[in-house]
């Protein structure tokens, strides 16, 4: 009896020590391993098909030299560790391909000073303890090097960024590999709005901070030019049209012919026309009490030409005071409370309100646009039978809208009582498909390049036209503080991805749409919360007795074969 007691036991302690070893063994090799997976709704820590396939599809070796400070404050760690997990992930993609090295630039003053030369310069991050706060320079780094190209990104904090932050820099150096242009091109006529460099003539009716700050550091350069006088460069694939720009017979045709040979245009629509005061000194925007929108002088000519090719744009302008953008100073409301003016003329669009097409993939992974003095549109299916029109963003039904000359000052606008009708107004159309050309049936402009006139599409060539009843969606007026985070996190990306599809190339599409968030708890229903009541009072006490009974029934079994 004691003989086979101690081989029990000496058999146990057998198996533990094969558990412990083994338990060691396995996390020594499988640290090696890449084996992080995100299970999270939105996936935001996972890597997207595209980036796998243009990893895998490099032909050239790319070093990826990440510089990060060893000595930083514990509440940054975290993050930043998840930040060089990503990098090791896209690493192990292609690790023939991609080498990623880590460079400690506190430990080493050659690798401090080889990261201020690539650009890379140390952040402030600021240490919290119990009665003090201090403040330390960290380096948090990533150059990109790939043949004779390099590109340095000097922050790479967030790890929801860093897969778009990578994939970016690596189109952006394969496109200079191919001396490939940006294809984006942007029609400046008189009424439409200009793009200038950021500054002095920054304002609503420009939108150069998009241009030269967001689209042209990833894509290259944008060019701007006439249409009443030359025809659109052949190596242009998108055309921006932001405003109600004057065009004359010629210029109607240069963007027609555009368009039959296969090219995009992107139309941000003005067809009203109204004054603003001035931000005031704090920053803020206001609206005032003598704010008048009338129409643009030559809506009736512009929607005459567009309409052609399935639209129209309504001399009008959207309202919608349940989903609208609060903005100005914290007042006191009618209720009691605190709060800011919603202003219902800067109407918000979501996918929790069903604003967007979840079909269509421009809209499909929006989830929120602030649209500023929008108007409603108009589909003309009849006019293109070969052509598929789509509304992609529509107001809600809680909207109304006034027509023709109306007030958009504050107090004006805060006296309204119209009631909404129920009606869902187009704020976006997608049209694509086979164009006809809207000179099929004309006769050809004087000085226009009869030889190479096309009626329509070629067999097999498609076009897109994209058209929003604003011209304001990345109005500089947006990079104001009080909407900066809409116009960064939603807007420009917004117009981004809107650029890539059309040209089809979604490589940056669902990398770009991630970004840092808290996400927000999910609550229960009262009676998932009963279910969860009962389970806790009644669940652990059933499975206790559970034990206990086989446990009981084991060891009178093991008694009975010991009699």
């Amino acid at each position: 009896m004691i003989g086979r007691l101690k081989l029990q036991l000496e058999t146990r302690f057998f198996i533990l020590g094969q558990i412990v070893l083994f338990f060691f063994a396995s996390n020594y090799l499988m640290s090696s391993f890449n084996c992080r997976l995100d299970i999270s709704k939105s996936g935001r820590f996972q890597l997207t098909d595209s980036t796998k396939k243009i990893v895998n599809e490099l032909q050239e070796t790319v070093y990826i030299d990440a510089y990060y400070s060893s000595d930083i404050p514990a509440e940054y760690k975290a993050r930043i560790t998840l930040a060089q997990e990503i990098l090791k992930e896209i690493q192990s993609v292609n690790s023939n391909k991609v080498k990623l090295r880590f460079y400690d630039p506190d430990s080493s003053e050659s690798d401090k000073e080889r990261a201020i030369e690539l650009g890379i310069e140390p952040q402030t991050l600021q240490k919290i303890e119990m009665s003090s706060a201090q403040v330390k320079s960290a380096f948090l780094g990533v150059s990109l090097t790939m043949g004779k190209l390099s590109e340095t990104i000097p922050v790479v904090f967030f790890a929801e960024e860093v897969e778009y932050q990578i994939l970016s820099n690596l189109k952006k150096m394969i496109r200079k590999q191919k001396n490939a242009s940006s294809g984006l091109g942007i029609i400046v006529e008189e009424g439409s709005l200009d793009a200038p460099q950021p500054g002095p003539r920054s304002g609503k009716d420009t939108f150069g901070v998009f241009v030269y700050q967001a689209f042209a550091p990833e894509y290259g350069s944008v060019f701007s030019f006439g249409v009443n006088e030359d025809p659109l460069p052949e190596d242009l694939d998108t055309v921006l049209i932001v405003g109600s720009p004057e065009l004359t017979d010629l210029g109607r045709y240069h963007i027609d012919q555009f368009l039959m040979r296969g090219g995009n245009l992107l139309i941000f629509a003005k067809s009203m026309d109204f004054n603003l005061q001035s931000p005031s000194q704090m920053g803020q925007l206001t609206m005032g009490s003598q704010g008048f929108a009338q129409p643009v002088q030559n809506i009736s000519g512009y929607n005459e030409f567009f309409s052609h090719y399935g639209f129209s744009v309504n001399t009008d302008m959207v309202f919608d005071k349940v989903n609208s953008m609060p903005m100005g100073p914290i007042v006191q409301t009618e209720q009691g409370g605190f709060g800011r003016y919603h202003y219902p003329l800067w109407v918000l669009v979501g996918n929790e309100a069903d604003n967007f097409s979840t079909s269509n993939p421009i809209t499909r992974d929006q989830e929120i646009l602030l649209l500023p003095w929008v108007s409603s549109l108009e589909m003309l299916s009849s006019k293109q039978p070969n052509v598929v029109i789509e509304p992609v963003i529509k107001s809600t039904a809680s909207a109304f809208r006034k027509a023709d000359y109306l007030f958009i000052g504050e107090k004006e606008v805060a006296k309204m009582d119209n009631l909404p009708d129920g009606e869902e107004y187009n704020l976006a159309l997608h049209l694509k498909g086979k164009f006809i050309s809207y000179f099929k049936d004309k006769t050809l402009p004087q000085f226009a390049n009869q030889t190479d006139f096309k009626e329509s599409n070629d067999e097999g060539t498609e076009s897109n036209i994209f058209v929003m009843g604003t011209p304001y969606l990345v109005s500089d007026l947006l990079i104001l503080r009080e909407f900066r985070e809409l116009y960064q996190g939603a807007n420009v990306p917004f117009l981004m991805n809107l650029i890539d599809i059309v040209q089809g190339d979604e490589d940056l599409v669902l990398a770009r749409s991630k970004k840092p968030a808290f996400e927000s708890l999910k609550t229960f229903s009262p009676s998932e919360e009963w279910v969860f009541s009962i389970l806790n009072i009644f669940a652990l006490p059933f499975l206790i007795g559970i034990f206990a009974i086989v446990r009981l029934k084991s060891r009178n079994q093991g008694k009975w074969r010991n009699f």
